[in-house]
């Protein structure tokens, strides 16, 4: 399971979470998340509550850029 910040809505942050099947979107108070979290950061959700994923989040965002490159829109 995979879990991407994907907006945040006032106090709601909005989660992509996806697998190999689909993709659904999940609603959560905004205070559940670290105060540095950013839209686009991939998140762990563990016992002790929601964390970005750091390393995760940069090779996510380097392999998007990578793909735009591709494609010619950068």
């Amino acid at each position: 399971m995979m879990y991407v910040l994907d907006r945040f809505e006032g106090e709601i942050a909005v989660i992509e979470k996806s697998d190999q099947e689909q993709i659904t979107f999940v609603e959560i108070n905004r205070s559940l998340l670290p105060s540095d979290t950013e839209e686009g950061d991939v998140l762990v959700l563990s016992d002790s509550g929601w964390s970005a994923d750091k390393e995760a989040t940069a090779q996510r965002r380097s392999q998007i850029q990578n793909r735009l490159k591709r494609m010619g829109l950068l």
